[in-house]
């Protein structure tokens, strides 16, 4: 058994020691991210020092210019007049920008275009690896678990039942 764990550990240091550059940075929150791609549209609107990498500078003119955008959007749309879009608003907004014929209204084709647009959940911030958040209440269970008082009763139905 050491003599395994011997060998393990033997074949195993050598690729622990060995780590990619930057790395580490990116375990202490600085530098790239492992395995994340910056898109070519991106690139080519913001990489104004043509490095083939977005600078901080750079980030920091995408940062401004989505702020830009959202205080418009809410300048436009806001019509309730607390800051925010509300889910009403929300849609006037995405209706405004995807209604390509103009009749207030998105047709399938609109609504395609306007679906492929918009972020999936799971990929920044909100819900989990597969873009599942807490469904309910804050703090509740998730919609379709069940804890152990629902479960026995359940069971205790489907005996009675038979």
């Amino acid at each position: 058994m050491k003599k395994t764990l011997i060998i393990i550990a033997s074949i195993l240091a050598p690729l622990a020691l060995h780590a990619e550059p930057g790395e580490e940075k990116a375990k202490e929150g600085k530098g790239p991210r492992p395995g994340r791609q910056i898109s070519a549209e991106l690139l080519a609107k913001y990489d104004t020092d043509g490095d083939g990498k977005i600078s901080g500078e750079e980030r920091k003119a995408i940062r401004e210019e989505r702020k830009a955008r959202r205080e418009e959007m809410i300048a436009k749309f806001d019509t309730d007049g607390d800051g925010k879009l509300n889910p009403e608003e929300r849609k006037a907004a995405v209706t405004a920008r995807f209604d390509a014929d103009g009749d207030g209204v998105l047709n399938e084709e609109e609504q395609a275009k306007a679906d492929a647009a918009r972020r999936p959940r799971g990929e920044r911030g909100k819900g989990g690896p597969r873009g599942e958040g807490k469904k309910g209440k804050k703090g509740g269970k998730a919609e379709g678990k069940k804890g152990k008082k629902e479960k026995k009763a359940e069971a205790k139905e489907a005996q009675s039942a038979e």
